[in-house]
Parts: C-alpha cells; sequence; structure tokens
C-alpha cells in the first residue's frame, strides 16, 4: 500500500465499543473487522450500515467429530473454513448472510463462569485443550484473504462486487458466495442511514 500516499490505518488496544473509540470509526473511509466475538462484530455491523461505511469482515471456523460428543476423549477435524464479508450500502449486512443471529449473540453474553468452562474445553467445543487443533495457519489465510479483498476494492482490481469469498481449508476450494439483502432483516432494514440516531451497545 506504500504506491497510495494518501493511504492511512489506524488502530488501538482499546475495545471499539468504548465511547471515546466512536470518533476515531465514523471518521474511517473502510472499517477492517476479524474479531471471535459476536458482540464488537454486531456493534461494527450496526455502525457501518447506520452510517454508510463500508466494512470488510473476516472470520473462519473449524468443526470436529467430537461437536456434539463431550465424553469424547480423541477426535479429527472434519471442516473447516475461512470467510470474508463486504458490507457496503445498500448490500447484505452480516445478519442477512447469516453471520450473525440472535443465538450467537446471546452465546457471547454467557456469564464469566460458562466462559470459562467453554475454555476449559478447548478451542473446538467439547474437546481438551491437548486435542485442539492449531488455529494459526488458518487465521492467517483469513487475514492475508482480507488483505486481498482489500486491495481488490482499493485498487479495483477485478471491478466486480463480491459480497462474500468462502475457501473450504479442507477442500482448498474457493468460491464466491452470491450473498443477498433480505427485506425481512431488522438489523440493516432498520438502522440503515440513520447515523448519531441508531442505537449502539457501548460499553463503559
Amino acid at each position: 500500500f506504500s504506491l497510495v500516499r494518501t493511504l492511512r490505518t489506524t488502530w488501538s488496544a482499546r475495545d471499539i465499543r468504548e465511547p471515546r473509540e466512536l470518533p476515531r470509526l465514523l471518521d474511517a473511509d473502510l472499517i477492517v473487522s476479524l474479531v471471535d466475538d459476536a458482540r464488537p462484530r454486531h456493534f461494527l455491523n450496526r455502525l457501518a450500515v447506520a452510517h454508510y461505511i463500508p466494512m470488510l469482515d473476516g472470520g473462519n471456523v473449524i468443526r470436529s467429530t467430537a461437536e456434539n460428543d463431550a465424553d469424547a476423549e480423541i477426535a479429527t477435524v472434519d471442516a473447516a473454513g475461512a470467510r470474508i464479508s463486504v458490507v457496503v450500502p445498500g448490500g447484505p449486512c452480516l445478519w442477512c448472510a447469516g453471520h450473525l443471529t440472535a443465538s450467537r449473540l446471546s452465546l457471547a453474553y454467557r456469564s464469566n463462569a460458562d466462559k470459562a468452562a467453554d475454555r476449559a474445553r478447548g478451542y473446538v467445543e467439547h474437546l481438551g485443550p491437548e486435542h485442539a487443533p492449531s488455529v494459526m495457519p488458518i487465521n492467517a489465510v483469513t487475514a492475508a484473504l482480507l488483505e486481498l479483498r482489500l486491495m481488490d476494492l482499493v485498487f479495483r482490481l477485478s471491478g466486480r462486487a463480491v459480497p462474500e469469498v468462502y475457501l473450504d481449508v479442507l477442500s482448498g476450494s474457493l468460491d464466491e458466495l452470491p450473498r443477498a439483502r433480505r427485506a425481512t432483516c431488522r438489523q440493516c432494514g432498520h438502522w440503515t442511514g440513520l447515523g448519531d440516531l441508531a442505537e449502539l451497545h457501548h460499553i463503559e
């Protein structure tokens, strides 16, 4: 990006839901999101659609054969994927695409005791820490995919609007998913363009 003199990135070690972070977010031309928590993802999704700020959001998941078997002592990874979504005015938001749901958001608000119990089972649900797969490679792939999408948007490499790309880690296939905005979405359908009137769930 050094070829583009006016391109500037900013970051902060604080939670972006803190009220003092809001001016920095509202001043951005593009928001890049790579978070493991549905709460800041929901916050950024609502902010992006309310203020017409484009956002690139990345996420990944690893599934195991012991996903629903708490007694399993060993397991294998049977699915793994990484996706990059582009949230732009008039396009599908993360709720439209199914990456944010009421169930996922409620799980994110679990008590500290419940979260500690989940961590004790490892990164993949129901697995002990010694059986949890290495997630660094898939995190690196997700970040690389996001940077490629960012370069495509900034430099208009392809000239095509692609709402989402998905990499199936096990098969090695990369697909473009034709996500569409849902007319019944209660998030972007209600919050789009509201600006400062949009309710944001800040933390103190």
